[in-house]
């Protein structure tokens, strides 16, 4: 299995996302938001092809893909 690498501000995000959430729409709009991107983040783990190829994309030489979940991304390494 890949592994999964988070930036070095992804909890800061997921914060600043959940804040915004519950804000704008409540607990269960960000309940779900947040339960379908742990669903994509295990989908992509278990089949990283799921994912978008950062390679295929950029040219740039990784073995990065990548999902885009609820207006986020989560790359896979």
């Amino acid at each position: 299995m890949k592994k999964l690498s988070y930036s070095p501000d992804y909890k800061d995000k997921l914060i600043l996302l959940k804040q915004d959430l519950d804000i704008k729409y409540g607990q269960p709009v960000r309940r779900k938001v947040f339960s379908e991107i742990n669903h994509r983040i295990q989908l992509l783990k278990s089949n990283p092809h799921l994912g978008i190829s950062v390679r295929d994309m950029t040219g740039i030489d990784c073995d990065f893909f990548y999902i885009y979940v609820e207006h986020n991304f989560i790359i896979l390494q």
